[in-house]
């Protein structure tokens, strides 16, 4: 049997507020390295029986100053990180907070959606937006990816029109 897997990943931002960033890695939160967070949410598709679950996924929320030469971190004061709908990811770990980022840890539970909704606040600024992380089986990977992405970005901008209205 021959296994396919088809990876796409939302935009560096996740969303449409440039001044949070959400970042991921596919491990517990304590097992996530300096080096491995990636930007934006995942869209993963494979071939049937590819993935095991529970997954954990580690988050990590920056705020970042758009005013500043080069784009740099902002202190965070608060932040926020809910599931926004139905889905199959539960926050295992809540959000806990150094100077300038937040994490998270969460388990995807099953094959579907995870939709979530983070906010950060920091002393000048605020920062909203919306996040995924989609697991999907599939006999045919490559076919089913284009129209997994455009449900899942579809259900990112119902999340954002939640959060922005």
């Amino acid at each position: 049997m021959r296994a396919c897997l088809a990876l796409l990943v939302a935009s560096a931002c996740s969303g449409n507020d440039a001044r949070i960033r959400i970042e991921r890695q596919p491990s517990t939160l304590a097992a996530a390295t300096d080096d491995g967070w990636v930007a934006g949410g995942a869209l993963l598709v494979a071939a049937p029986g590819s993935f095991s679950f529970p997954q954990p996924v580690a988050v990590r929320i920056t705020l970042v100053d758009l005013d500043a030469e080069m784009p740099e971190p902002e202190l965070i004061s608060t932040a926020k990180l809910t599931v926004f709908g139905e889905g199959v990811a539960e926050i295992t770990e809540n959000l806990t907070c150094q100077p300038t980022y937040c994490e998270a840890e969460l388990s995807i539970t099953a094959e579907g959606d995870a939709m979530l909704q983070a906010v950060a606040t920091g002393k000048d600024s605020e920062g909203s937006d919306c996040f995924y992380y989609a697991v999907h089986e599939d006999p045919d990977p490559s076919a089913a990816s284009p129209a997994l992405y455009d449900a899942i970005e579809a259900k990112q901008h119902d999340c954002q029109a939640d959060l922005f209205d």
